[in-house]
């Protein structure tokens, strides 16, 4: 599946979308809860955005 969001300086991330889907609308809505709920580190002071889009590459490996 691939997550495109977008991350404020402050590190609060915004605007979580799934831009190709896993085949499966519970990992999908999964990927989308953990990262619409999660924090990352603020920018760097040299980092002079104020926000930044990213899109990546999430992997599901599935066990019993």
């Amino acid at each position: 599946m691939v997550v495109t969001f977008t991350v404020e300086r402050s590190g609060r991330v915004r605007g979580v979308a799934i831009s190709r889907g896993s085949g499966s609308a519970i990992l999908d809505a999964a990927a989308e809860a953990m990262l619409r709920e999660a924090m990352l580190p603020p920018f760097p002071a040299a980092m002079p955005q104020d926000r930044m889009t990213v899109t990546v590459q999430v992997r599901f490996a599935l066990q019993d």
